[in-house]
């Protein structure tokens, strides 16, 4: 790899890039005609219009595919009227787009670096970082969590908390234009962490909440899937979802435009079309599953509770209730939980069962055992509540210990209490 250095006759000195490379430093910039290419030939980040000459835009795009495939756009909302354009670092480590030297688009980060590098990665994922640490939690600034309307593999969408920071994908207005549009994909985070296309403020269509192994509302999300991996993290730091190929041979994107949501499937495109004559339409015949998904609480996948409570083990037994075990379960986030496995002899149907689910959702308190979500397959009718290990709701209300001793009795009465309350 090689750098070919121009001087300009100017006050500053400019080191333009000539040849290949996937980083600039503070002594270089990239200009109009140049690009940046990723250490493997995957991306590329450079100047682009979208059929509009008088409209430039920094971009990213496929390198080896024939028709340019934007996949990022920084000043899509600011596009540049001609060619006298510059990206460079300044001083401060953030990297600046000029024109005419007015400032077009720039990053913004807190952190500093001694010695800040740009760098255009494999993934697709422009990162700025000190050029002695590669690692993902050392990034400076990274256009990842700045998407557009394109999700690349590897790349998260959610909140980091800590941060106060949303990454979701925004539809361009069209094809043609990088403005941004009305329409948003993204994660909400009450009352439980769900995947929502917005329009505008308003919640447009749902795809249900993490039930373990995907969202519920997404069936095509797989488990053992050949090839892609899911992953769903819940904290107190962070909430985000992402998948990534496993065969970095494969190229898969998701993309929102205005009326179009375009998934990975099998390695190919999966087109989910909304036209909003079809959105959030009541049907009739409505199965057991999509009467669930509309519940406000999570849905649990079987497989994940079977896991969690060791397939029901009779050593995670903790108690009998009038209408069902429960049993002590581990997460595979750790988070320990009862499940309450109702009785077939209950006589329970399905709308009761939703209507009961409602109700207990209705009662969240902080004295009161958390309803964490439910689970409903074949025969089996699961209430998932957390696990309190010091303390129960007697001992708020009487001011008392449970004289048993025992704590796992403490889940037995707190479900218990908030079963009746609702009969």
């Amino acid at each position: 790899m090689s750098i070919i250095v121009y001087i300009l006759f100017s006050p500053s000195l400019i080191v333009f890039i000539a040849a290949e490379t996937s980083s600039i430093t503070l002594s270089q910039s990239l200009s109009y005609g140049k690009t940046l290419v990723s250490p493997s030939g995957i991306f590329e980040l450079g100047f682009c219009n979208l059929g509009n000459p008088n409209k430039i835009y920094l971009g990213i795009w496929y390198k080896n595919i024939p028709l340019q495939n934007i996949v990022w756009v920084a000043n899509g909302g600011n596009p540049i009227k001609d060619s006298f354009s510059i990206l460079k670092l300044d001083s401060s480590g953030n990297l600046v787009l000029t024109h005419n030297n007015t400032v077009v688009w720039s990053t913004s980060s807190p952190e500093k670096a001694q010695n800040p590098v740009a760098e255009l990665l494999d993934s697709g994922n422009l990162v700025i970082r000190d050029e002695n640490e590669d690692k993902e939690d050392t990034y400076l600034w990274q256009s990842f969590d700045y998407p557009s309307n394109t999700m690349l593999s590897g790349m998260k969408v959610g909140w980091d908390i800590k941060r106060n920071l949303s990454t979701c994908l925004i539809a361009w207005k069209s094809d043609n234009d990088p403005t941004q549009g009305d329409l948003s994909w993204g994660i909400t985070l009450h009352p439980y962490p769900d995947i929502y296309m917005m329009k505008g403020t308003k919640k447009y269509h749902r795809f249900g909440p993490w039930n373990g192994l995907r969202f519920s509302g997404m069936p095509l999300m797989k488990p053992n899937n050949p090839i892609y991996h899911y992953e769903f993290v819940s904290n107190q730091e962070v909430v985000y979802y992402r998948w990534s190929v496993k065969q970095t041979s494969s190229i898969s994107k998701v993309v929102l435009n205005q009326s179009t949501l375009e998934l990975p499937e099998n390695g190919q495109s999966l087109y989910i079309r909304l036209p909003a004559s079809e959105i959030d339409k009541p049907k009739k015949n409505e199965n057991i599953e999509r009467q669930l998904e509309d519940l406000d609480v999570p849905l649990f996948h079987l497989l994940t509770i079977t896991t969690a409570t060791n397939n029901f083990s009779l050593n995670n037994k903790i108690g009998q209730g009038g209408f069902g075990p429960v049993y002590k379960g581990k997460l595979v986030d750790g988070r320990e939980i009862a499940v309450k496995r109702l009785s077939s002899s209950s006589g329970q149907g399905i709308t009761e069962f939703i209507t009961e689910v409602k109700l207990i959702a209705k009662l969240q308190h902080r004295n009161l055992v958390r309803l964490l979500g439910c689970c409903f397959r074949g025969q089996e009718k699961l209430l998932v509540y957390e696990y309190m290990v010091n303390g129960s709701l007697d001992t708020f209300i009487f001011g008392h210990h449970n004289e048993s001793g025992n704590p796992e009795s403490n889940i037995m009465l707190d479900v218990e209490i908030t079963k009746s309350a609702i009969r």
